[in-house]
């Protein structure tokens, strides 16, 4: 099959999700609210590319939805 994943996703406010991985990469583009992570804060129009590997954390104060696609790096 083919590694790579698309998905549009909804973040609550005030959620947050603990360091992760993504081995094969991600790119992730901020629809509507935003997000931080240790690298900087996103907002509507962001592109943020995760490179294959690579481990960050997530929070959302405010919520937000998010287009992601991952696997596709690698």
């Amino acid at each position: 099959g083919h590694p790579e994943m698309m998905a549009l996703v909804r973040l609550d406010p005030d959620t947050r999700i603990d360091s992760h991985e993504h081995p094969g990469g991600e790119e992730v583009f901020v629809i509507e609210g935003g997000y931080e992570d240790e690298l900087g804060a996103y907002r509507p129009a962001s592109w943020v590319r995760y490179p294959p590997d690579s481990r960050h954390g997530v929070h959302s104060d405010t919520g937000c939805l998010l287009y992601l696609k991952k696997g596709h790096l690698a």
